[in-house]
């Protein structure tokens, strides 16, 4: 289970986030597992265009939890 979103910022740049986690339901020894991340986004449409399709890129930061924790870059 899980959830994000992203939205515009200033002109064409943007901030996006996600947090989810996979909870076993069969073993109930194994550990929730989880992950969360920020994303920063480039659009290159302006916001005022008329257009349908905005192509993006965007990268950042995750941070991978368990019984530690790890940073992995996206």
């Amino acid at each position: 289970m899980g959830g994000g979103g992203e939205s515009r910022i200033i002109g064409r740049f943007g901030l996006g986030g996600e947090v989810g986690a996979l909870v076993p339901v069969t073993n109930q020894y194994a550990l929730t597992t989880g992950l969360a991340s920020v994303t920063p986004t480039f659009h290159f449409v302006s916001r005022d265009s008329d257009r349908k399709f905005d192509p993006f890129v965007g990268g950042g930061l995750s941070l991978l939890y368990e019984k530690g924790t790890g940073i992995a870059v996206n």
